[in-house]
């Protein structure tokens, strides 16, 4: 009898441990607390709608422009109409494009672009056609590091700021950057 209660005493003594060093676990979060996520388009109801990608990296000065033919399959530089890109990526930059997610939008306040990134030069600069015309612009900043989203806005002077995953944005730029093979795309 005396050995169990010697385990029981060194379990005791174990988990008082792990506790101090880790911190009581308490999950205080409600179905209410999660952060809900939103489309960011909620108006491309099909990737298709898209017929025109433009990526601006400001770091390195380099813009992107592709446009996809009438047939749907055929994506090309936008100022180079004979030079095809890879139609695999950039198909699947388009339909990530339309599904992109964020969480809520929230008020900037009284803070200036400059505090989320978007002034003097936003990280990128993204905008895109759609099949009626419109052209969309939205501009990624800084890296809200709490909840790994880039701050992201329509324009650099917009009140309302969104935060997308920065790894929904970084692969948008990876096959937009695969697409066009790089090395061949002119600054």
């Amino acid at each position: 009898m005396r050995w169990g209660h010697g385990v029981l005493v060194l379990f005791a003594i174990i988990m008082i441990g792990v506790l101090i060093n880790e911190g009581t676990p308490q999950n205080n979060s409600t179905p209410d607390d999660v952060p809900s996520i939103q489309r960011l388009f909620p108006n491309i109801a099909q990737p298709e709608q898209i017929t025109g990608m433009e990526l601006t990296i400001s770091d390195i000065g380099m813009q992107v422009a592709i446009v996809v033919e009438e047939d749907q399959e055929t994506w090309r530089l936008r100022d180079a109409p004979f030079t095809t890109v890879d139609a695999t990526f950039s198909s699947e930059a388009r339909y990530g494009l339309g599904l992109f997610e964020s969480l809520p939008p929230f008020d900037r306040g009284e803070n200036p672009p400059e505090a989320f990134g978007f002034l003097p030069d936003a990280r990128y600069v993204v905008r895109f056609q759609l099949e009626d015309g419109e052209v969309i612009s939205l501009h990624v900043g800084d890296v809200a590091s709490s909840t790994q989203t880039y701050y992201v806005a329509f324009s650099p002077q917009a009140t309302q700021v969104y935060r997308i995953p920065t790894r929904t944005l970084d692969t948008f730029v990876s096959l937009i950057l695969s697409a066009v093979n790089t090395e061949n795309v002119p600054n």
